[in-house]
């Protein structure tokens, strides 16, 4: 094997032997003498290993990117999949909601079927519009907001910023008090 073709073949550079004392040593040789470690530092054996996993421990080379116009490794961190507290597997989260579908979205509300989460407007009722929510104790409550007799405007980009600062939407507080909702509409 030549300096160049060794040389191209290298990825990320860093190759520092000159071309004569490269072809002095070869490559597979093994360091005799210490005063020949800078000329056969990389071993072919190196190379490919490095070539194989070129990421450092706990990440692992997903594809190539450029950077500064060279093609190099793309390391990212491993994923584990360890669990921590308060965490659930993807595979039991979907069986979960596959069978409490029906019982995530329905509720009883006055003796009648009702969605929740889901706001409507009550054309009669005190408020523009309602929505109905299970509180903590895990009762079914009705939640009406909004003034009937104004428009919202929300595309008015500085009503839409002084609406949301005055009701401080950045924490809008539980889903069932009327902010909650009148935030997320806005």
């Amino acid at each position: 094997m030549r300096y160049k073709e060794f040389y191209e073949g290298y990825p990320w550079g860093g190759f520092s032997a000159t071309k004569d004392d490269f072809e002095k040593k070869s490559v597979d040789d093994t360091i005799d003498n210490p005063k020949d470690i800078a000329v056969t530092s990389v071993r072919v054996s190196d190379v490919v290993e490095e070539m194989e996993n070129p990421c450092w421990d706990g990440y692992e080379m997903v594809g190539h990117k450029m950077k500064d116009g060279k093609k190099v490794p793309n390391c990212v961190p491993v994923k584990e999949d360890v669990l921590h507290e308060g965490e659930y597997c993807t595979a039991c989260l979907i069986e979960y909601i596959r069978e409490n579908h029906n019982a995530l979205h329905e509720a009883e509300y006055h003796g009648r079927k009702v969605s929740l989460g889901k706001p409507f407007r009550t054309p009669g009722g005190p408020k523009k519009f309602s929505v109905y929510v299970k509180n903590k104790k895990g009762n079914t409550v009705k939640v009406n907001f909004g003034d009937p007799n104004m428009k919202i405007k929300k595309s008015i980009p500085a009503r839409r910023k002084s609406f949301r600062a005055r009701h401080n939407c950045d924490n809008p507080g539980p889903r069932t008090k009327a902010r909650y909702w009148s935030c997320r509409k806005w």
